[in-house]
């Protein structure tokens, strides 16, 4: 595909007229609305499943109501409004709703679109509020007014296709003037791996340009690539839909003095959080001990998601006295069911995903390696599977061929590492177990 030429537009603004005073705004992005939600199960409280369904709203209505509280001057978003070019009409009422809001404050709203929602998506026919601003598919500089005078340029870039592989940020204009400079992107930096490389660019492609703000879109997680001067940022989504996107998510509340000093804030704004945990049997003597050591551990990580509800995947580890418990085929089963019922609360609800139990026998691991030395190899697979690139590709090609398919390699690569981890801890339990039992025998 031939890529479209890249144009600059500026609006020059007189340095007479420039205007020193502080400011404020937010920054947010990748609100992804219309987006589907992973590790929700099917079976799941129909009032619970409608909270899910319209968590990416209300992240984005606690967006909204933080600008309210925070008296801002902006809000910026930074691309992947929607998660596709086919935008429902329900997304887009609910999106200016909120952008209504901020236009009855005098807030007004500056907007790029992502690869997800490039310019000339389908849009239904409604009328952007006046406080709204979209960058259009080519770079723009566009001057913030404040009581009267130009406070600071932002300069921005709408994707106008899904797959933009040029290099955007190097055709921004440099900095000029006295005006606080702010730039809008939807980009990969330096090429990171999580994500596909859109619009990439360098650190350095940025630091040249003399701007003191980079707003930045497309990296789902919480990432500060420079401190200041300028401060390079990625807010991460405002809400979290499967577990690559664990933890806090939310968005960045900037203030800017007289003299252009910043102060950044990280804020959440999710409904609910993905996080992982594991709990281990060593040392315990029963399942009520196990049951409330996992009740303690749920309820430690939703006190410090204050008090948000969890969508959870936990590891049962360990070896001792309860894996004989644990090995049954319905002791996964039985144990997620107490735990949702301990947390049945709509407003707290958790919902246990996955309750993957990793253990074994008591043992004593150098008498087992002397009995069968292969164990000592598979060991060592497992304690350096996480640095060891070749290992994994070996793995996943010998997991290719117990599939019967030279393509299962390929999907897995993505997101390939906890399913090799569990298949080597599988068989290092397994191997474990089954020379202990012929000892005991």
């Amino acid at each position: 595909m031939k890529n479209n030429p890249v144009t600059v537009e500026i609006t020059q603004t007189p340095e007479i007229l420039t205007g020193k005073m502080p400011f404020s705004f937010i920054h947010a992005g990748d609100l992804h609305f219309d987006s589907f939600f992973e590790g929700i199960p099917e079976d799941i409280d129909k009032r619970i499943g409608k909270q899910i369904q319209d968590a990416p709203y209300r992240a984005f209505n606690n967006i909204i109501q933080l600008c309210l509280e925070k008296k801002v001057d902006f809000l910026l978003i930074s691309g992947d409004i929607y998660d596709s070019e086919n935008r429902s009409i329900l997304a887009q009422i609910r999106f200016y709703e909120g952008i209504r809001k901020l236009s009855e404050a005098g807030i007004s709203v500056y907007i790029v679109y992502g690869n997800h929602d490039p310019t000339g998506s389908w849009t239904a026919s409604l009328k952007p509020p006046s406080n709204c601003y979209i960058f259009p598919g080519n770079i723009i500089t566009h001057t913030i007014i404040k009581n009267g005078l130009p406070v600071a340029d932002i300069t921005g870039y709408s994707h106008n296709r899904m797959h933009v592989t040029e290099n955007i940020a190097s055709s921004f204009p440099d900095a000029q003037g006295d005006l606080f400079h702010v730039g809008i992107l939807h980009c990969s930096v330096d090429s990171p791996k999580e994500h596909e490389n859109y619009a990439p660019c360098t650190k350095r492609d940025l630091l040249q340009k003399n701007f003191h703000y980079w707003a930045l879109g497309h990296i789902h997680s919480q990432n500060t690539l420079n401190e200041a001067y300028p401060s390079i940022i990625y807010p991460g989504i405002p809400q979290g839909r499967n577990f690559r996107e664990t933890g806090k998510r939310g968005c960045y509340y900037v203030t800017v003095d007289d003299k252009k000093r910043i102060q950044i804030e990280f804020i959440e704004t999710d409904v609910f959080q993905f996080q992982e945990g594991d709990v281990s049997i060593n040392g315990l003597s029963s399942l009520d001990e196990l049951i409330a050591q996992l009740i303690v551990d749920i309820s430690n990580k939703q006190n410090e998601a204050g008090g948000r509800p969890l969508i959870l995947r936990y590891t049962i580890t360990g070896r001792g006295y309860l894996h004989k418990d644990l090995s049954r085929s319905s002791a996964s089963v039985h144990l997620k069911q107490i735990i949702v019922d301990r947390f049945s609360d709509l407003g707290h609800f958790v919902i246990l995903n996955d309750l993957n139990i990793m253990t074994g026998l008591e043992q004593d691991r150098e008498m087992v390696i002397q009995k069968q030395p292969f164990l000592g190899e598979l060991l060592y697979v497992a304690a350096h599977i996480n640095e060891d690139d070749q290992l994994k590709a070996r793995i996943l090609a010998r997991i290719a061929e117990l599939y019967g398919s030279p393509k299962i390699s390929t999907v897995l690569q993505e997101d390939s590492l906890p399913l090799i981890q569990t298949i080597v801890s599988s068989a290092e339990h397994l191997l474990i177990d089954k020379i202990l039992q012929e000892v005991e025998e």
